[in-house]
């Protein structure tokens, strides 16, 4: 695939090691349940 893909506006690469758990925690943080849903929207 080409770099102008993955550059253009809306795309790219994310690189998250983050634990369901933290993730959560994270998410309780701001008032938000830990959710597939939640967790997605946060990564």
């Amino acid at each position: 695939f080409q770099a102008k893909v993955v550059a253009s506006p809306g795309r790219g690469i994310l690189a998250i090691d983050e634990l369901s758990a933290t993730c959560g925690k994270r998410l309780a943080s701001i008032g938000l349940d830990n959710m597939e849903v939640n967790r997605q929207a946060y990564r």
